[in-house]
């Protein structure tokens, strides 16, 4: 079905950025204030956030959204998981993608709301901006690997405040 057929899409973006990202040492600099360690914290992050909104949504409750700016959100993500191994983060990745895969097939989840007062996108709409966003960090991994120097975009590939 177009869910599984979407998400299998996203699945492909994220194995791709994390084989991007095995050929970065943590430490390189990426965008003006990323490390590649950095960006996969950002990512990961992310995923976690969607996690949490889609569960809220697939158990009929509303999550409660951050009331701050999202270069705020994005710097606390970085920061919440400054602590953690690559190891770490990749599992917490991977954990995230696996319980956004059971939401997103479950059936129970038709939209996503990035934040309070945004319009809704549809849930195969949602696939297709988070597969943009991690595609955006691929490209800014790969272009840092390529030239030797961070993408001059700060928090690149971050989501759109609407659709």
């Amino acid at each position: 079905d177009e869910r599984a057929a979407a998400f299998a899409r996203l699945t492909a973006a994220l194995r791709q950025f994390q084989s991007e990202y095995s050929q970065h040492d943590p430490a390189e600099r990426v965008t003006a204030e990323w490390s590649a360690q950095d960006v996969l914290r950002h990512v990961t992050s992310w995923h976690r956030y969607y996690v949490a909104n889609l569960d809220a949504e697939a158990h009929g409750a509303r999550f409660v959204f951050p009331a701050i700016k999202y270069s705020q959100l994005n710097q606390e993500g970085v920061e919440t998981l400054r602590g953690a191994s690559d190891e770490v983060l990749v599992e917490t990745l991977n954990e995230a993608h696996r319980q956004l895969g059971e939401l997103v097939l479950s059936g129970k989840v038709t939209e996503m709301t990035y934040r309070a007062g945004a319009k809704p996108y549809p849930l195969l709409k949602f696939i297709e901006v988070v597969e943009g966003h991690i595609k955006g960090h691929s490209t800014s991994l790969t272009r840092a690997r390529g030239k030797g120097k961070p993408d001059s975009r700060t928090g690149a590939g971050a989501p759109p405040a609407s659709p």
